[in-house]
């Protein structure tokens, strides 16, 4: 399974991010719907996630992916 990377400030971990991002690689299916119900999860400060802030006026946003 990949790393997650966790919920930090675009200025300390958009390297990151963009590392991540890059070595992506399409395989033979994409269940879109799996990859939203986890990146979801990872927007809110509960359980299996608790790395997000509980700040109410920080902005989530979440950007999907596709292979195809």
């Amino acid at each position: 399974l990949p790393t997650i990377l966790p919920l930090t400030s675009v200025l300390t971990g958009s390297a990151d991010m963009i590392t991540k991002i890059s070595a992506m690689q399409p395989r033979d299916t994409t269940n879109i719907a799996l990859g939203v119900t986890w990146g979801t999860a990872t927007l809110s400060a509960g359980v299996p996630f608790t790395e997000a802030s509980t700040d109410s006026s920080v902005e989530r946003f979440m950007i999907v992916f596709t292979d195809g």
